[in-house]
Parts: structure tokens; C-alpha cells; sequence
């Protein structure tokens, strides 16, 4: 007969194993931090350094689970240089944030980003869908977000 405790000990280790991926996984304070100062450079217009800080995190933690957030402050300061070459990089990060979230508030403010580019390009029924959802990911209290509504009717 074997021994029971012999078949259950390579599950232990096997959990073992697991459960230190997991923490490996997951992003430090300082890091967390580092991310939290660029969402306050993007505030201040330090875009170069937002984006620096984006970035480094997504480098550090690509398997955090919210690195969704990471992704978004980087197309938001790629967006916000203003320089043609950094749109498509700042549409991809918006996709990757919404793809990445469990989110609505960010789904839909990534969405509403990706609206507002093409509006601004003039792809009228590309900026409708994003707008529309970007409404259906988080509604503003009553479904009111002026804005998005008044794009929406633009686009119409």
C-alpha cells in the first residue's frame, strides 16, 4: 500500500509553487505609488513623465490585475503631446486598457477616448459606436454625460 501522505505531498508543493506566482504577480507599494504620481503628472501636464511612469509599470507588473489602469494613463499622456505619431500608440493602449478591465468607469472612459479620436478624425459612425459604448459600459447618473451625448447627436 502506499502511503497517503506521499500521493498528497507533490499537491503541496505544486500549491506551494502557485501560490508564489500569484505574489509575484501583483505590483509593490512603490509601484503602485509610481503609478498613482503619473496619473498625477498627467494632471500637472507633465506627459513625458507620465508616460515614463506608464510605462515603466506595464514593463514591471504585465501580469498585475490592474494594469489596466497603466495602460490607460499611457494613452491618455500619448493623446494629450498632441503629436500625430502618438495617436495610433495612444489608441492601442486605450484598447488594451478596455480589454484588460474589469472596470466599467474605465471601459467606458477608454471607449470615450477612442470616441473622441474619431470624432476628430471625422469617422462619424466609428466615433458613435465608441460613444454609445462607452455609455453602456458605466452610465453617468440618469445616462446623462453631456458631452458624450452631444457627440453623439454630432456625429448623427
Amino acid at each position: 500500500m502506499t502511503d497517503p501522505t506521499f500521493r498528497t505531498f507533490p499537491c503541496y508543493i505544486l500549491c506551494f509553487l502557485f501560490c508564489a506566482s500569484l505574489a509575484a504577480c501583483t505590483a509593490s507599494d512603490t509601484d503602485r505609488k509610481s503609478l498613482e504620481t503619473g496619473f498625477t503628472q498627467y494632471s500637472a501636464r507633465q506627459f513625458d513623465q507620465a508616460q515614463s511612469a506608464a510605462r515603466q509599470y506595464i514593463q514591471k507588473n504585465p501580469n498585475d490585475p490592474n494594469i489596466a489602469e497603466a495602460y490607460y494613463l499611457r494613452g491618455l499622456a500619448r493623446l494629450s503631446k498632441g503629436a500625430a505619431a502618438e495617436k495610433p500608440g495612444a489608441a492601442q493602449d486605450f484598447q488594451t486598457a478596455i480589454a484588460k478591465s474589469n472596470r466599467p468607469d474605465l471601459k467606458a472612459k477608454a471607449n470615450r477616448a477612442l470616441g473622441d479620436m474619431a470624432f476628430d478624425a471625422a469617422h462619424w459612425q466609428e466615433a458613435l459606436d465608441l460613444y454609445q459604448k462607452s455609455l453602456g459600459a458605466a452610465p453617468a447618473a440618469g445616462g446623462a454625460d453631456a458631452h458624450i451625448n452631444y457627440r453623439i447627436g454630432a456625429c448623427l
